[in-house]
C-alpha cells in the first residue's frame, strides 16, 4: 500500500516536469518577436588609429653560438652563403654498397635475429652490430629491409 501512495504522488510530478520542458522547446521555437539587440562592431575607428610603437632588439647572446654576439645582419648573411657554397662543393657520402637483404632468421626462444645477406656476390649470415666486408656494419634488422652503416652513413636496404 505503501508502493501505491508513493505512484501517485510521483507520477503527476513528473508529467508536470515532462510538461515544463515540451512547452519551453515550443515556445523557444515559435519566438516570432522581433529581436530588439543591436550588435556593436568589435573595432571603432579610434582603435584603426593607434599603431604599434615598439622596436625589437635582438643583440643578445646565442645560446646555441656559444657566447657570441650577432652585431649585424649582413655579417651572418655572407658567412651562411659562404658555407652553403663550400658545402655543394663537397660530396663525401660513400656510395650505395652492393648488397641484397634476403630476410632474417630469428630464434624465438632468446631472441636472435640473424639477416641473410649477400655483399658482392658473396652470401653472409650476419647479426645486428656485426661487421663485413668494405667495413658494412650492420645496425638494425627488420622483417622487410635492413640498416647498413658505412663510414657514419646509414643505408636501408629493403628485402628482395
Amino acid at each position: 500500500m505503501k508502493n501505491k501512495n508513493l505512484i501517485y504522488v510521483l507520477m503527476p510530478l513528473v508529467i508536470l516536469i515532462w510538461g515544463l520542458i515540451i512547452y519551453k522547446i515550443i515556445a523557444g521555437m515559435n519566438d516570432d518577436k522581433p529581436s530588439n539587440s543591436v550588435y556593436k562592431p568589435l573595432v571603432t575607428e579610434d582603435s584603426k588609429e593607434l599603431t604599434d610603437t615598439f622596436s625589437l632588439y635582438a643583440n643578445y647572446n646565442d645560446p646555441f653560438l656559444s657566447g657570441t654576439v650577432r652585431l649585424s645582419r649582413n655579417v651572418v648573411e655572407t658567412e651562411m652563403l659562404s658555407n652553403r657554397r663550400s658545402l655543394s662543393n663537397v660530396n663525401n657520402t660513400p656510395p650505395k654498397p652492393d648488397l641484397q637483404y634476403f630476410g632474417i632468421i630469428s630464434n624465438a626462444k632468446n631472441k636472435y635475429k640473424v639477416g641473410l645477406i649477400k655483399i658482392q656476390g658473396v652470401d653472409y649470415l650476419l647479426k645486428e652490430g656485426d661487421f663485413s666486408v668494405n667495413k658494412l656494419k650492420v645496425y638494425k634488422l627488420f622483417k622487410d629491409s635492413v640498416i647498413v652503416m658505412q663510414q657514419n652513413y646509414k643505408h636501408t636496404i629493403h628485402r628482395i
